[in-house]
């Protein structure tokens, strides 16, 4: 039941991230809301291989839906979900707090890895223009969605699976 629910948010995510992140973003930062719902999987699921499953089908789910060079988005969001689940499981035990600092934290990281695959972007500005004007924002606009998913998905996905918060 869980992955069926599960296959159900991802793929309405998708289709709001498609139809109306246009609409939602502020000052021209989009919120990546698949990240944070692969994150909020990561901070809340005790079984990696979901956490990686996810993470692989959502970040081919993102790599389609923006054209760029295939496999970014993958391999981005697997290696903030990995560290996500070790981080949350290894060190804090479940933390809800330690879960939203570190979704801040990995969107920093995943959009600074994004930002140095595409270095041709890096040769004209710089790292900082992205850094302060793209990456920090949008990090805590995801951050700040991230506690609106964490409650809906553990009202909806983890209602019976016995995984508190």
């Amino acid at each position: 039941m869980n992955r069926l629910k599960t296959a159900l948010w991802v793929f309405l995510i998708t289709l709001f991230q498609a139809l109306f992140t246009e609409y939602i973003s502020i000052a021209g930062i989009k919120p990546d809301i698949i990240f944070v719902f692969v994150m909020c999987i990561a901070a809340r699921e005790k079984n990696i291989k979901t956490v990686m499953a996810t993470a692989v089908i959502c970040g081919i789910i993102t790599d389609c839906l923006t054209g760029r060079i295939f496999g970014n988005y993958l391999a981005i969001y697997l290696i903030c979900a990995i560290i996500m689940f070790i981080v949350r499981d290894g060190m804090f035990k479940y933390s809800i707090m330690v879960s939203f600092v570190m979704i801040f934290l990995l969107t920093i990281l995943g959009n600074s890895i994004f930002y140095i695959i595409n270095i041709s972007v890096l040769k004209d500005v710089g790292y900082l223009y992205p850094l302060f004007n793209i990456i920090l924002p949008a990090a805590l606009y995801n951050t700040i969605l991230s506690v609106i998913m964490m409650y809906l998905i553990g009202k909806t996905i983890y209602k019976k699976a016995g995984v508190k918060f």
